[in-house]
């Protein structure tokens, strides 16, 4: 190659090189704007990262101890932490909401605590889904033309989007999981809704906030923090919501209203933070640490009792082996081998063993040291301390031991799952947040089938259909139930005049409606036996009424009366009454006679 030749070469490496350079500066300078172009990926050259070692978390210094024996981001909260919906110092910006989203990810996935929680909570909470029902409101005359109408609309909205039983029940471990979710709903025509989940990352701040404020027609300041659209100084007061779409052939953005608005809408729900915080907060933020512990305590002691257990016993060598002797030996008793590169040298070759059952480890020159595991009562102490660990991370939704940690042998089943239990409250708390949640869906989709005209023969306005329907959510039930007790129970009320059987067969988890359809008749009214009019038919085997006993008193007809509604459905007391009653007529016969 002649002078010139490398000449021009030199000057087009030159070229590149600063062509490069360029580049990365330019990348950089978008990285530290925000502005990053889609599909750009900012990196660091070579060299910097040789220079400057590792990379360093920015957010380390909320964890590093300030000399006063507390993580420095636990100091206090500052004027301004909140500003713009942030919930500092847990997370500041869309960076950190991602990595808490991404832990709790991970764990649903890999974690079998975390995965027993999610289904645990799921089936008590949601179970095979809601039970939706429209009715008339209370006091009002039922409108049966409105109230089918309405409720084909909801039918049609339940089953064209998969609903009781399956997408509400994702909703919820969504919210649980990533702390939130998203549903996006979308008139089709025709007063047919469609929803569609959009995942948390795409909700994000636009980069062009002030051309969609002048297109919104915005006359206040507006904060498009986390992607959530509300006034600078309202953020409670909620507009709207920026999602971005990205896949391999575009990346766009759309605006959804937080209201009904050309039949769109979205429905925002989250969860573990304050009204004024933005985006919500993983379940898991504050047990994860916990829960990752608890999978390796678990995963180590299994191992480490696995290995033990297999080893049969141990032969040691005298002193003065050579070291080729027990490479040598090792070479022998490898499983498989493997180069190991280091910086220092040109590597090392690592024997790695197989420890089956029943083997008998060679030691050469060394003392044997048993592992803690193998110590009488390690392996008990291990499993106590996993337990408590568990029991801490269950504390976090109120669980009873058996249902985080699988032991049948704390707490019983019955003991944890009656009404009173601190779990039970959870889930029935849990329920009425999603009533009331699955309430604003519903409300959303009627508001769109109105507007579509399906209701226009009916009713004048939407404000007079919301003023005669009422929708009527029915999660299911948490406690367990002791069907004898409830039935009888449900029975003296019945019978005593203040419980109706519509609300009877509602408890009994039974269709009155339908079950009258098929030939179930009404009960007779119930007179207690010995208790008959005077003059009319008296029921089998019952004592006859004294038909000459003299009026009784205001006050005989008072005591009568409680103690018939006191012994209802006590046969014991019921016998005693009646004795009662025939020897008070029999005394009064004698007095007469005499």
């Amino acid at each position: 190659m002649s002078v010139v030749e490398l000449e021009l070469l030199r000057q087009r490496n030159e070229a590149a090189k600063l062509k490069r350079d360029t580049a990365l500066l330019e990348a950089e300078a978008l990285a530290i704007s925000g502005d990053v172009a889609p599909g750009m990926v900012v990196d660091a050259p070579h060299s910097i990262n040789e220079s400057w070692g590792d990379l360093v978390d920015p957010g380390e210094w909320r964890y590093d101890d300030n000399n006063t024996g507390r993580p420095s981001s636990m100091v206090g909260a500052q004027l301004g932490d909140r500003a713009d919906g942030r919930n500092i110092p847990f997370y500041w910006n869309e960076q950190d909401l991602a990595a808490i989203r991404a832990m709790a990810r991970i764990l649903g996935n890999r974690s079998s605590t975390a995965g027993g929680i999610k289904k645990n909570l799921t089936n008590y909470v949601m179970g095979t889904g809601f039970k939706h029902k429209v009715g008339a409101r209370e006091g009002l005359a039922e409108n049966k033309p409105l109230i089918v109408a309405v409720q084909a609309v909801v039918n049609e909205f339940l089953i064209e989007n998969n609903w009781a039983g399956d997408r509400d029940r994702e909703l919820f471990w969504r919210s649980i999981r990533d702390g939130e979710f998203f549903l996006s709903l979308c008139h089709v025509g025709h007063g047919h809704v469609q929803s569609r989940i959009i995942e948390p990352e795409q909700v994000c701040e636009p980069s062009q906030p002030d051309r969609l404020e002048d297109q919104l027609r915005m006359e206040v300041p507006s904060s498009w923090s986390f992607g959530v659209h509300t006034d600078d100084d309202d953020l409670q007061d909620v507009h709207g919501y920026w999602v971005r779409t990205r896949t391999q052939h575009r990346d766009t953005g759309r605006y959804y209203p937080a209201d009904v608005q050309q039949g769109l809408s979205m429905m925002h729900f989250k969860r573990n933070v304050d009204t004024n915080i933005k985006r919500g907060m993983s379940d898991f933020y504050p047990v994860y640490e916990l829960i990752e512990g608890a999978g390796k305590l678990a995963i180590n002691t299994v191992t480490g009792a696995a290995v033990i257990s297999a080893i049969a016993a141990v032969r040691q060598y005298a002193p003065g082996t050579t070291r080729q002797q027990v490479e040598t030996m090792q070479q022998s008793n490898a499983w498989q081998s493997y180069r190991q590169s280091s910086h220092e040298n040109n590597g090392k070759t690592r024997y790695v063993g197989q420890i089956k059952p029943g083997t008998i480890l060679d030691m050469v020159g060394h003392q044997y040291a048993a592992s803690p595991l193998a110590t009488q009562g390690a392996g008990r102490s291990m499993s106590e301390l996993l337990n408590g660990g568990l029991r801490m991370v269950g504390s976090n939704w109120c669980m009873p031991d058996w249902m985080i940690s699988g032991s049948t042998g704390t707490t019983a089943y019955s003991a944890a799952m009656v009404g009173e239990s601190p779990f039970v409250k959870n889930c029935e708390a849990e329920q009425h947040l999603y009533v009331q949640c699955s309430s604003e869906i519903l409300w959303r989709v009627i508001l769109m089938a109105h507007n579509a005209g399906r209701f226009d023969h009916l009713v004048a306005s939407f404000g007079d259909l919301h003023g005669q329907i009422d929708l009527k959510i029915e999660p299911p039930r948490v406690a367990a139930r002791e069907a004898d007790k409830e039935t009888n129970r449900n029975k003296i009320l019945h019978d005593s005049g203040v419980l109706s059987p519509q609300t009877w067969a509602e408890r009994e988890n039974i269709d009155y409606e339908e079950e009258a359809k098929r030939g179930a008749k009404k009960a007779a009214p119930n007179t207690p036996p010995g208790f008959g009019v005077p003059g009319q038919p008296q029921p089998p085997n019952s004592t006859p009424i004294a038909q000459d006993r003299k009026p009784q008193s205001p006050l005989e007809e008072h005591a009568a009366g409680f103690f018939v509604g006191l012994a209802s459905g006590h046969p014991r007391r019921l016998e005693r009454l009646r004795r009662r009653r025939a020897f008070s007529s029999y005394g009064e016969g004698d007095a007469r006679d005499a």
